[in-house]
């Protein structure tokens, strides 16, 4: 659900403005203020792209190194995952809890259903990114080219999820989200 895009700076202005698309565009600078207790406040300057926050400039010891951004579900989107607790806790079967899922975001994690009737079930619900090129998230992507963007999210009603599977029995940890069909 998140994914590093490799900035190329333009060279006009590397600090200002970086490449997309082969066209130079100007960083997004939000200026931010942190209240530390007993201590000076910290000021520092978040630069972002589209693809997101500029990780690289966090930590000083980057200072220098290749320009990171950040895009992540998180951030990239907005997220009812507070609104989908209280409906989850609201639930009184199993299609009201799966239906709790439909404005939440992330993390994209496994949450598993049981009710006094015996019934069982599992949800795997969140933002998951369709990435255009290579669909795997484990590599740094291109942020210059356009060719690697998300392109959208996996529909809601096509995530995985079960009810009273075959086997009488749920497994999450470390468990494939899904059947070898999906």
């Amino acid at each position: 659900t998140e994914d590093l895009f490799l900035e190329t700076p333009d060279k006009v202005d590397p600090a200002g403005h970086y490449l997309y698309q082969g066209k130079s565009a100007a960083y997004q600078i939000r200026h931010e203020t942190i209240k530390v207790a007993g201590a000076p406040d910290v000021k520092l300057d978040v630069r972002s792209t589209v693809h997101g926050v500029v990780l690289s400039d966090v930590d000083k010891r980057l200072a220098g190194g290749p320009v990171l951004a950040l895009r992540w579900t998180t951030t990239a989107e907005p997220d009812l995952a507070l609104e989908t607790f209280f409906k989850i806790d609201n639930a009184t079967n199993f299609a009201e809890f799966k239906a709790a899922f439909d404005g939440y975001g992330s993390p994209s994690q496994n949450f598993i259903y049981a009710d006094t009737a015996g019934h069982i079930g599992y949800v795997l619900p969140g933002l998951i990114p369709i990435r255009a090129g290579d669909q795997h998230g484990d590599r740094v992507r291109d942020g210059a080219s356009g060719a690697t963007e998300w392109t959208g999210y996996v529909p809601r009603d096509q995530l995985p999820w079960r009810l009273d599977p075959a086997g009488g029995q749920i497994a999450s940890a470390h468990n494939e989200a899904g059947d070898a069909q999906y």
